[in-house]
């Protein structure tokens, strides 16, 4: 028979209970091979005691570290559902970014400057640098500024190398600039009628520019901008038409789009002094037509009506035509008078007969005004004189 369960033993307090040691526990790498040597996790050391490496832990951390996968230059690692924001350019909606353009600093002129050339003359050059840095960040000061930098550069505009190094200096920031070209231009058109040295280093600059550019795309506009500006459309015209050639050449619908960009605002003086080279440059376009898309596409497209059309320029005969047109607009036009009626054609050539004849209405000093206005027909002469003298006392009054 099986004794009964005992809840409580009495005597259990007087027995000398020793409790056990608990066994060592041991951890193996899984990735490791399975006659791989167990580690010892019990050896506690206490506070004051130094930690003691014995060869044999040695080897364990050898062996983890030979075995082990991790990478020190792996990739960051994130948990799966956690939103990792990314930095988000701002995009502004103008084709030209001329909002961006205007938020973001002026670029640095760059120093590339010869020391032992321009070592006398470097606070006036700063100063010729602060004020195109100026003027790129805000060009409404063209008309403050324009004085002071006049007044820096004349007395070295006989030196052919501070010439060279201005001209220099400005079509560098044109072209990195695109808020400077306008400024840049309006720049060389008022320096070059009182320096002929200007004027020459002006175009060698540019001429190496279209050379030896990396992106030669980005000379373009500073090229039509001087065409239109200055007075020698021959001397740029030539570099424009080099320029258009060779980023035809080169393709693309950025090299197509900005070309398409300069023909808008140059086609109509090309089309008086170059039109030969230009029939060359819309033969040439009308070769890639179908190989540009997108904004360059629609530019493309929408420089044929446009040179159809004189590129936006009316003649003489297209401008009596519109004279016509608006005189015909006024002889149909429907008039009415004070109390809606419609005057008929009579009373508005008489209207307009009169409305301009001032000669009727010119008032003397000395003359009184009431002799302008006709008398009733029905007043008398007494009436009449009573009217002046009951006018002129109210004036007294």
């Amino acid at each position: 028979m099986n004794n009964p369960t005992v809840l409580w033993d009495k005597d259990a307090d007087k027995r000398n209970t020793i409790l056990r040691q608990p066994k060592a526990i041991t951890i193996t790498q899984q990735s490791a091979p399975s006659n791989s040597p167990e580690v010892n996790i019990l050896n506690t050391t206490t506070r004051d005691e130094k930690p003691r490496l014995s060869s044999k832990t040695l080897v364990d951390r050898e062996t983890l570290v030979a075995n082990s996968t991790l990478n020190a230059s792996a990739n960051e690692w994130y948990p799966k559902n956690v939103y990792v924001p990314h930095p988000v350019e701002f995009i502004t909606s103008s084709v030209q970014k001329r909002l961006q353009i205007h938020r973001e600093p002026p670029q640095v002129i760059s120093e590339n400057i010869n020391n032992e050339v321009t070592e006398g003359y470097s606070p006036d050059l700063n100063r010729i640098k602060q004020i195109i840095t100026t003027l790129t960040k805000d060009p409404g000061q063209f008309h403050d500024l324009i004085e002071l930098f006049m007044e820096t550069l004349i007395p070295y505009l006989e030196d052919i190398m501070i010439t060279s190094l201005v001209a220099e200096i400005i079509v560098e920031q044109a072209i990195n600039c695109p808020n400077f070209r306008y400024t840049a231009a309006r720049l060389c058109w008022t320096i070059e009628p009182i320096s002929p040295q200007f004027r020459a280093e002006l175009h060698l600059k540019c001429k190496k520019q279209i050379d030896d550019n990396p992106d030669p795309k980005n000379v373009l506009p500073l090229i039509a901008e001087l065409y239109i500006q200055l007075p020698h459309l021959f001397v740029y015209g030539t570099l424009l038409i080099k320029l258009f050639k060779k980023l035809l050449d080169i393709g693309g619908n950025e090299n197509i789009k900005t070309i398409c960009q300069a023909l808008k605002l140059t086609g109509y003086s090309l089309e008086q002094s170059n039109k030969s080279e230009l029939d060359m440059i819309f033969s040439h376009l009308r070769s890639v037509r179908n190989r540009v898309d997108g904004s360059a596409a629609f530019l493309l497209e929408s420089l044929y009506p446009l040179r159809a059309s004189n590129w936006g320029h009316f003649t003489e005969e297209s401008e009596s035509e519109s004279d016509d047109a608006a005189f015909d607009g006024i002889q149909n036009q429907v008039t009415y008078d004070i109390d809606g009626e419609t005057l008929t054609t009579e009373e508005r050539e008489f209207l307009a007969s009169h409305i301009n004849a001032e000669d009727e209405y010119d008032i003397e000093d000395d003359s009184d005004p009431d002799e302008l206005c006709d008398p009733e027909p029905e007043m008398d002469e007494e009436i009449q004189e009573a009217f002046k003298e009951f006018v002129k006392f109210s004036g007294q009054k």
